[in-house]
């Protein structure tokens, strides 16, 4: 019996003209379909985009796809026999925002690894993802808000034969802006639909700002107008809480920039990590005029006290000290610490705005020796390592603990080894009774005859003394 099967399916395979599967197939107007297994290997991953207008061929791409240059879709997205692919298994048209936003897609997806051979599929699940993840209301027949004729033609459009345009991108919530004064943080804007990026509004009387209202890094695009209302280009979505927050206008926001900046936030990828310590240190810290929690926090006459999350940066430790006599400022340092050079002590120990520290938890001052025991207990607790950004708790527990464990006998009314008039004058001043006396400083200077005149009183007593017990 003959073999009645059409003599096309009996011939060989060839790259030139293989079986049809799936050719022919094509997504609708405004759409795209992703495409496995096709191509001359029958392994190529594609995707074919329709943007055709009446019939007549788009100028943009139709076929979007990696390691490999040959046209698979014709110009209004249909599959050829050269691509012959088998549609993907969910078999789902969608929408990727017209040329435009096709091409953005295309930009984000690509990596020079995914031009490798053997890697197309990765190109292809990231267009299909990024499209769906950007546009994936479109198609419902809702004209859902931010949808326009233009970038959702299938909801949108009046006319059936309405293009899809690449000019206008998918509007969310372009237009959000903080009150004035505050800042707001934007997630997944920008091109790539991930940009996570702040907007401050520091204009007065819609002036615009002379500062910059856009802070972020891994990028250099203003997504932001200069009073601080979320652009086009920005199109991101306000964080979860969607709250304003304040960051001490301008100079404020400089410095929480310069505090947030590090030189692996600025990889693509890790925009998100400049962002949320941006909007935290904000919160945290009003940088101009910052909550006022303890500042003025002062250790008594000749003692020192730690703080704890302090500084621009709320993490500082550092410790205060008071060597002033009658409220003259003192000539030795007052501030001790690493990894700054900031001046968070005023001349008399007291804790400033600059500092605005917490005291630790015991809240305990703590002698240390006057201004040369300060200094010998500086230069033990000084290492290379604790000059690094965030080591300065070291050096902060290291002086406390060094202080302490060298003079925690001061104030037992014994001149200790080690003690003296000058690192503690309440044990060792044996001068004019005055009544600063064992506060730092007071113990005065007196004449050489007030000194002979002394040691007489003394040896007077002392003889007294004797005579008494021997008798």
């Amino acid at each position: 019996m003959a073999d009645r099967r059409p003599s096309s399916i009996m011939k060989e395979v060839s790259a030139a003209e293989r079986v049809p599967r799936g050719t022919g197939d094509q997504p609708s107007l405004g759409n795209c379909l992703s495409f496995t297994s096709g191509g001359i290997s029958r392994l190529h991953w594609y995707s074919c985009c329709n943007n055709c207008k009446n019939g007549v061929n788009s100028t943009c791409l139709s076929i979007y796809q990696s390691a490999s240059k040959e046209q698979y879709c014709n110009k209004c997205g249909r599959d050829t026999k050269k691509g012959n692919g088998k549609p993907r298994s969910d078999g789902q048209q969608f929408n990727c925002g017209g040329c435009q936003g096709q091409a953005n897609v295309d930009r984000k997806c690509r990596s020079w690894w995914k031009e490798i051979p053997g890697f197309c599929w990765a190109y292809s699940l990231c267009f299909k993802k990024q499209c769906e993840g950007k546009y994936k209301n479109c198609g419902n027949r809702v004209c859902d808000d931010g949808e326009t004729k233009d970038n959702c033609p299938i909801d949108c459009c009046d006319e059936p034969c309405c293009e899809v345009s690449a000019a206008e991108r998918v509007l969310r919530r372009t237009g959000d802006q903080p009150s004035l004064g505050n800042c707001l943080s934007f997630t997944f804007g920008g091109i790539s639909r991930l940009h996570w990026y702040s907007c401050c509004n520091n204009c007065k009387n819609d002036v615009n700002s002379t500062c910059p209202s856009t802070y972020q890094s891994a990028s250099k695009e203003q997504y932001c107008d200069k009073c601080g209302r979320d652009t086009k280009k920005g199109n991101g979505k306000p964080r979860s809480d969607g709250q304003p927050f304040n960051c001490g206008g301008c100079k404020g926001q400089a410095n929480v920039d310069k505090k947030c900046r590090s030189w692996w936030k600025k990889i693509p990828g890790f925009c998100w990590a400049y962002s949320l310590c941006f909007k935290k240190q904000c919160e945290e810290v009003s940088a101009a005029e910052r909550v006022l929690r303890r500042t003025g926090d002062q250790p008594s006459l000749g003692n020192c006290l730690s703080f704890t999350f302090g500084g621009i940066s709320r993490l500082h430790w550092y410790s205060c000290c008071n060597n002033c006599k009658n409220d003259v400022n003192s000539t030795c340092p007052s501030t001790y610490q690493s990894a700054s050079k900031e001046q968070y002590c005023d001349k008399c120990g007291r804790d400033t705005k600059k500092g605005n520290g917490k005291p630790r938890s015991d809240g305990q001052p703590f002698n240390c020796g006057g201004c040369k025991g300060q200094a010998n207990v500086d230069k033990k607790c000084r290492s290379w390592w604790k000059k690094i950004p965030g080591f300065c708790w070291a050096y902060s527990l290291c002086f406390k603990q060094q202080c302490e464990g060298k003079y925690k006998n001061c104030g037992n009314r014994v001149c200790d080894v080690g003690e003296t008039k000058e690192n503690c004058p309440i044990d060792c001043c044996d001068l004019k009774n005055n009544p600063c006396c064992g506060e730092p400083g007071c113990c005065a200077k007196i004449s050489k005859g007030e000194r002979v005149l002394l040691s007489y009183f003394l040896h007077i007593i002392a003889v007294v003394v004797l005579t008494f017990i021997f008798n």
